[in-house]
């Protein structure tokens, strides 16, 4: 997917990002993957965003999805 000389590497495998592309809500995503820790999850969005300098979460997402920094598929088969 990736080559080492990307500028994205260090970003290929992030969890968060396929987190925030399941659709599901900043508390159901802490309260599944978290364990309850609702404010560990909005500080790693909020590192990443003010990182990529993007405004929402889904300006996130769509960064993810259209520089390849997730695996679609493997999306697709946890929400079906």
């Amino acid at each position: 997917m990736h080559d080492l000389c990307s500028k994205y590497y260090n970003l290929v495998g992030e969890r968060v990002f396929y987190y925030l592309l399941t659709g599901k809500t900043y508390k159901e995503i802490a309260q599944e993957y978290y364990y309850c820790d609702l404010n560990k999850f909005i500080y790693q969005v909020r590192r990443l965003r003010e990182q990529l300098f993007l405004k929402n979460r889904r300006q996130l997402a769509y960064f993810a999805v259209v520089n390849e920094l997730v695996n679609l598929d493997r999306i697709f088969d946890e929400c079906i």
